[in-house]
């Protein structure tokens, strides 16, 4: 699947506010998936610990423990968006992260549709690379004719954040462990997930990735 450079999640960042920013802030800066980002409550948020608890994840209205042990983690975060959390939930005590009117948390398919791929749209960040695209269907199709498989893998949605996060840890040097801890593909053996204490070299991940995304973020774009 196709990444998002660092300037187009700033581009996204800088034009979008309140739940919307939070929520592709916290996929860009954490690595975190849809289901797990849609089922965060209030209280999986620690913002004077500056970290966030992930240990569940909703598809299709279900909500389920991680897949495996390691994906049962909290995820440092960096300063620049521990005090955009805080701005966001103030006065909030309960209830999910991200919530409709009614009270119940977002769905995948509508985050996608409806925001994300709105954005894309105004923003004209072109959701497909055709290039690429006709690359991988070679001579004989055209794009057209490429599979849906194939069409995902140059495609931009909600997942590229992941890709994203970990294309961007790995250029900022941060430890393939640290790496593999954030994204919950490996049990974090120092950290233990009651006490919420961190290594120096998870924090200091954090905050790289808080530089790199969370500041200098362009001019917000007028709409056309």
């Amino acid at each position: 699947m196709r990444c998002y450079s660092v300037d187009e999640v700033k581009r996204v960042l800088a034009n979008t506010q309140g739940a919307e920013q939070i929520f592709f802030w916290l996929a860009a800066e954490t690595g975190a998936r849809v289901g797990e980002l849609i089922a965060r409550r209030v209280s999986d948020v620690n913002l004077d610990g500056l970290f966030v608890e992930i240990s569940k994840a909703l598809s299709c209205a279900t909500e389920d423990a991680p897949k495996t042990e390691a994906g049962n983690r909290c995820v440092c975060l960096s300063a620049q968006l521990g005090a955009a959390l805080r701005e966001y939930v103030v006065g909030r005590k309960d209830g999910f992260l991200f919530q409709t009117s009614e009270g119940n948390p977002w769905d995948a398919s509508n985050v996608l549709v409806r925001k994300l791929n709105k954005v894309l749209s105004r923003l004209e960040i072109p959701k497909m690379d055709n290039e690429q695209l006709a690359k991988i269907v070679g001579k004989d199709r055209t794009i057209e004719q490429a599979t849906r498989s194939e069409k995902r893998a140059v495609s931009l949605g909600l997942h590229s954040f992941l890709h994203t996060n970990a294309t961007a840890m790995d250029s900022l040097g941060i430890p393939q462990q640290i790496r593999k801890q954030r994204l919950g593909h490996s049990r974090n053996g120092v950290t233990e997930r009651y006490t919420h204490t961190f290594t120096h070299d998870e924090r200091a991940a954090a905050e790289k990735l808080g530089v790199l995304f969370g500041t200098e973020w362009p001019e917000k774009e007028t709409e056309n």
